[in-house]
């Protein structure tokens, strides 16, 4: 019996191959976007704690103390601004990562349809031959 044999199958190898990088940047942008968001999570955290005040401050203290939340804020705004670019990249990669799946499964559904193709020709060409025999072994019999 034949053996299947795929003519595109270094062009899935190679979807495949792009299909798992895209998903490796995804991973990759994902988890910074996550790091990102537990760093804003931690500034707004002292940011809160930096407001409870369970003694009397004196005016310089009180001037560090604006001071640090003033700089807490700026660090705030600059990793706000650092996440959404973070985020638009991550979709970014999403999309490339969706293109390289769908083009792998395009692959992945013909090479499907031409084993199956395959196997019917395969089918066919066995069921001839076991006619032909049978015609042989019934001629056979004959004379």
């Amino acid at each position: 019996m034949a053996r299947f044999n795929y003519k595109f199958q270094a062009i899935e190898n190679i979807k495949e191959k792009f299909k798992k990088n895209s998903q490796k940047e995804f991973a990759v942008c994902q988890r910074a976007v996550d790091e990102k968001i537990s760093e804003i999570n931690f500034i707004q955290k002292q940011i809160d704690e930096s407001y409870i005040i369970k003694e009397k401050l004196t005016p310089q203290e009180m001037i560090f103390l604006e001071k640090y939340r003033e700089s807490l804020n700026k660090q705030l705004d600059v990793n706000k601004k650092e996440l959404t670019l973070l985020e638009e990249e991550k979709n970014n990669k999403l999309k490339v990562l969706v293109t390289h799946h769908q083009e792998h499964k395009v692959f992945e559904l013909l090479k499907e349809k031409k084993l199956e193709e395959f196997t019917k020709d395969q089918l066919k060409t066995e069921m001839k031959f076991n006619d032909d025999i049978a015609n042989q072994k019934f001629n056979r019999k004959e004379k």
